[in-house]
């Protein structure tokens, strides 16, 4: 069973965001393990499974309804579908605190075909793409997807 908890603690929500096995994740994002505080103005999800640590979910508000989405899920769980379980959970998490509407911003590396096929599975639009504006770890750019999912909408396959 998928469970959902907010959390501020940066510890541990480093252990989530910077889990053995999600480099190429992290360095997309342009985060620093070292340097990583949890932003006061977001909202952090973390999911566990049957009390597992199973991944998270960090919302950022830009406005009171768009928040841009860092998502992601331990790699003991890849190509299992738990990570569309855990995006479920967190619409329902989310849906229960009634906000009155949630629209999340997810900016995807065009070579990221995993977390291309996640947001199609859950719903999401793709709205178009942005050139070079993700820095690899390597230091080249990359283009990529931005997608928007509605949160309020059922769409989860």
């Amino acid at each position: 069973m998928i469970t959902i908890t907010e959390s501020y603690d940066n510890e541990l929500i480093r252990q989530f965001i910077f889990a053995p096995g999600l480099e190429d994740q992290v360095m997309y994002q342009g985060l620093d393990p070292t340097k990583y505080q949890a932003p006061t103005h977001s909202i952090h999800l973390l999911g566990y499974d049957d009390g597992e640590p199973l991944g998270c979910l960090v919302l950022s508000a830009r406005t009171s309804i768009l928040y841009d989405a860092h998502f992601s899920i331990m790699p003991k769980y890849f190509g299992t579908g738990k990570s569309v379980e855990l995006v479920h959970a967190c619409r329902d998490w989310i849906l229960s605190k009634g906000l009155p509407r949630v629209k999340l911003l997810l900016q995807l590396p065009k070579t990221a075909k995993y977390a291309q096929t996640l947001a199609y599975r859950i719903g999401a639009h793709l709205d178009g793409t942005i050139k070079r504006c993700i820095i690899r770890h390597n230091g080249q750019l990359d283009d990529c997807y931005i997608f928007t999912y509605d949160i309020n909408q059922e769409g989860i396959k």
